[in-house]
């Protein structure tokens, strides 16, 4: 993750950055970046966030929610106005939806292995509102997304950039089915869990195994 550029270190299984400001300062933080080790070709995204003044402005210019090295790319396309998720091969997964600049929105992205590569789930809705999905099968989607670098709020060369807050953002293996973010979506502050019993379990074992 990128809280090495504010001076952390952080290379645990349990991965946690915070929001940073700049000029070495780290201001009153309420949220938190969770980042559970996903594995394989699985998992999911899930984030809260608020789009800038651009949002309602046909503009073209994109803005990045996060990218994971070697894996996906979550950002908002402000000219055609649609959710994107792009793979290292640049296969696109496109969801229309114009935004409110004061609108507070739910994005999630589900990933599930196939035979011939990966299906992927895009998902979103405003606040409280309707949930729209986009699904598509690509040839592949990286590596995966785990054990990877997490750039969040602009791509992984730090353009791009979200300009606007991220409210909530969790990166995990396991899934997201519909049924689970339209639940989400009718709440403030619900977001999943990265660490669930079953991940815990397993990471849990991993290391007992590497132990002996």
């Amino acid at each position: 993750m990128e809280a090495r550029a504010a001076g952390i270190e952080a290379w645990q299984y349990w991965e946690v950055s915070r929001s940073y400001s700049g000029d070495g300062e780290l201001p009153d933080l309420s949220k938190v970046v969770r980042y559970g080790a996903p594995n394989g070709k699985c998992g999911y995204i899930f984030v809260r966030a608020v789009p800038g003044s651009w949002a309602g402005l046909k503009i073209e210019e994109r803005f990045s929610i996060c990218e994971i090295s070697e894996g996906l790319w979550l950002y908002y396309d402000g000219l055609s106005e649609q959710w994107k998720v792009q793979t290292p091969a640049g296969e696109i997964v496109r969801l229309s939806m114009p935004l409110e600049n004061d609108g507070h929105y739910i994005v999630g992205v589900n990933l599930r292995p196939t035979e011939k590569g990966c299906h992927i789930a895009l998902m979103a809705a405003k606040q409280g509102g309707q949930e729209a999905i986009a699904r598509a099968d690509v040839r592949a989607a990286g590596k995966g997304i785990g054990n990877s670098e997490l750039s969040i709020g602009h791509n992984r060369h730090q353009l791009e950039h979200w300009n606007g807050a991220i409210k909530d953002l969790v990166v995990a293996s396991g899934s997201l089915p519909p049924r689970t973010f339209r639940l989400l979506v009718s709440t403030e502050d619900l977001s999943p869990n990265p660490a669930d019993s079953d991940t815990l379990a397993e990471a849990v074992q991993r290391v007992i195994a590497l132990v002996r």
